[in-house]
């Protein structure tokens, strides 16, 4: 999706939880006439959980991070595996094209790290956001022989079956829980790019994106950051990242609403 105008988002997160992996290099920002180094990035792995208030566990996540080598400069001791961190930041998403293929890659860019413990045993896990819905869960057409959905040869996204003026059809659809889903795309702005958020809710919050929320409104809403593994169709297991959002609401401003074009990876199954 390509917005003709940027009003910047929100992109706000807390974690707290324990490293898992050792910290490896990865890039670093040249200056592009010296080639000097102006900055280098590390990346590790944390693992987090979201409990409610009854103590109920609803996710245990490992999550990517990466974070500057000034913010690790500035810890009381070397980031090692173990070690339990407070963690502000920000939840990127990229496109990544590789060859024929293209794929979301996510990642936690930390802002702000200090050792700390887990109170309680608790750990934190928040995403708060605002940003514009750019693609929404829609029927897609399906084989008449074996009822699987149909993608286009090119792009591999699923085909929409359109409705008697030319539309896609918004829908929700059941998960292997049985439980009333909804996916979808929240693109947030900075002053420079653009990051697009595959986003899942739950019972009437799926059905409120599929019925009340138009494609193009401006939204705010929080929740959490979760990994999840799936089998693909050749039977490999696949790690994805989406964010859980259990609060969503429209921005009054949103009704002078940017020129939109859609080209966002689909997250259908």
């Amino acid at each position: 999706m390509k917005m003709t105008e940027k009003n910047n988002g929100i992109n706000n997160t807390v974690w707290c939880g324990e490293v898992i992996t050792p910290l490896e290099f990865s890039h670093e920002i040249t200056d592009k006439t010296t080639n000097e180094v102006l900055e280098k990035f590390y990346k590790f792995s944390l693992k987090t959980k979201v409990v409610t208030n009854k103590g109920k566990e609803l996710d245990d996540s490992k999550l990517p991070m990466v974070v500057s080598e000034k913010h690790l400069e500035k810890l009381e001791k070397q980031l090692e595996v173990g070690d339990v961190v407070f963690i502000r930041g920000s939840w990127r998403a990229y496109t990544i094209n590789e060859d024929t293929n293209r794929k979301v890659e996510q990642v936690g860019l930390v802002n702000h790290i200090v050792h700390s413990e887990l109170k309680d045993g608790k750990y934190l896990n928040r995403f708060d956001f605002q940003g514009y819905l750019v693609d929404k869960l829609y029927i897609p057409e399906r084989d008449e022989a074996t009822g699987k959905p149909l993608r286009d040869p090119e792009t591999r996204k699923f085909l929409p079956l359109l409705d008697e003026e030319g539309n896609k059809q918004w829908t929700v659809r059941l998960n292997r829980e049985k439980k009333v889903v909804n996916d979808y795309f929240i693109a947030i702005n900075t002053n420079n790019r653009s990051f697009y958020i595959p986003c899942v809710s739950y019972f009437g919050l799926a059905k409120k994106v599929a019925e009340e929320f138009n494609l193009g409104s401006e939204l705010k809403g929080s929740g959490y950051v979760r990994s999840r593994t799936y089998s693909d169709d050749a039977g490999r297991e696949r790690t994805v990242y989406e964010a859980v959002v259990v609060s969503l609401e429209l921005v009054p401003s949103s009704e002078n609403q940017p020129e939109i074009v859609t080209s966002v990876e689909d997250t259908q199954e």
